[in-house]
């Protein structure tokens, strides 16, 4: 099987911060996990921001 792994830090953060609040929503359930709840439109702004798109693409 294939598997892809992503540090989800290497989109998320810069060299001086990392994003706590995506479409304007707070996206961290605690210091290390995403939350689950996440409104539709954060979840495809993560999936943009992530990059997930061509995975989808097949």
């Amino acid at each position: 099987a294939h598997a892809t792994v992503i540090d989800p830090l290497d989109f998320l953060c810069d060299d001086v911060r990392c994003r706590t609040y995506v479409a304007g929503e707070f996206i961290y359930r605690d210091a290390v996990h995403l939350r689950r709840n996440l409104r539709p439109e954060t979840i495809s702004a993560l999936a943009e921001l992530f990059q997930f798109r061509p995975f989808f693409a097949r």
